[in-house]
Parts: C-alpha cells; structure tokens; sequence
C-alpha cells in the first residue's frame, strides 16, 4: 500500500481515489495553478485509480466553464495537442455522450472514442473504449465556485497505453495534456465570457 503525506507531514494510507492539493489558505502557486498530493479529497466518488490531478483558478462562472469544456468540436482551437474532435452521440440535453478524437501524442498520433458522464452536478467524466493503443484512459472536470465570479476548475486524468511505459513516464505524460488543457481552457473561456 503507498503511502501519501497528510497536511501534517505524517503518512496516511492511501487506498483509492484521486488525490489532490487544494492549496492553504491564502495560498497560490505560479499561474493561479495548485500542484498534486498534498491531502486527500476525492474528486469524484468510486473512482478508485491512481493519475495525475490538477487544479486551476479562473474568472470565469462554472456554467461558462463547463459550456466551454463540453464544446468538444472547438478543442481543436484551444487544446494544441487535439487534432480533431467529433461529436457521435448527444443526450436530450444536447450534451455530448460519445466522441472521436484524434490527439497527437508526441511518439505518434492517438485516435480514441470517449463515452461521457454527467452525473456529477459539478462537471462531468469520461472513459475511453479501449482500441490497439489505449487499454484505460479515464478523466474528469470539476467546476467549484470561489468568491469574486471565479471558479476553481480540477482536472483529473488517468492513461494506460497498451504498450509498456514506466508509471513515472506516464504520470509526466499526464501532466503534459492536464496543464496545457488547463491553461487553453481558462485562456478559452476568460476571453469569450
């Protein structure tokens, strides 16, 4: 069992969900962006995986963020690595529930199907289908109000390729989609609200 420092510098055990550092109080790191493992809070419930978590401010309402974040055709105009993206299936809401996407992913380019979730009242959450490349990929937005019109925006990601990659590579790999997207999103969704 790995074990994750507490807010006191003890050890706490560490047995599912995604954990992430919110920052104390009055505290903001480069960028309005919080870094990862700090203490413990789920992001959402039952996820049980590990993956890389990250946290960013932005003057924007949950509702204008979550709009921008669910436009999945335009990511290709703010998210660099997507090549394209294509909306299969939408719910009666018009909310998408199934999409293509075509990523590039430095070694070679990446196509994946995504199957979303709009359970959670404050975001929502995907899975990929697995295919030749990609045997597990699985994430989630989170939109959280913060005083002042902003919004604290968590992006939690995990990614197993198929082929083998030291989990120290993939969690730096997962690091490299989170904090781009993070910033196109916040840059997306200041400038057009």
């Amino acid at each position: 069992m790995r074990r994750v420092p507490n807010i006191d510098g003890c050890c706490e055990p560490f047995r599912w969900g995604w954990w992430v550092y919110r920052g104390l109080p009055g505290e903001r790191l480069a960028g309005g962006m919080f870094d990862t493992l700090r203490y413990p809070v789920p992001v959402f419930e039952g996820a049980g995986m590990e993956g890389t978590v990250k946290a960013i401010e932005v003057l924007a309402d949950p509702q204008r963020l979550y709009d921008v974040a669910l436009d999945l055709e335009a990511y290709t105009e703010w998210a660099a690595a997507v090549k394209s993206a294509t909306v299969v299936e939408t719910d009666e809401q018009g909310r998408p529930t199934v999409a293509d996407f075509t990523v590039d992913g430095m070694i070679k380019e990446f196509t994946y199907t995504l199957d979303y979730d709009h359970a959670p009242d404050n975001g929502f959450a995907w899975t990929a289908r697995p295919n030749d490349d990609i045997a597990l990929l699985e994430g989630s937005y989170e939109f959280n109000p913060i005083e002042d019109g902003r919004t604290e925006v968590v992006y939690a990601l995990r990614v197993e390729p198929t082929f083998k990659v030291p989990g120290f590579l993939r969690r730096q790999a997962e690091k490299q989609i989170i904090g781009p997207a993070l910033r196109g999103l916040k840059k997306q969704a200041e400038a057009s609200g």
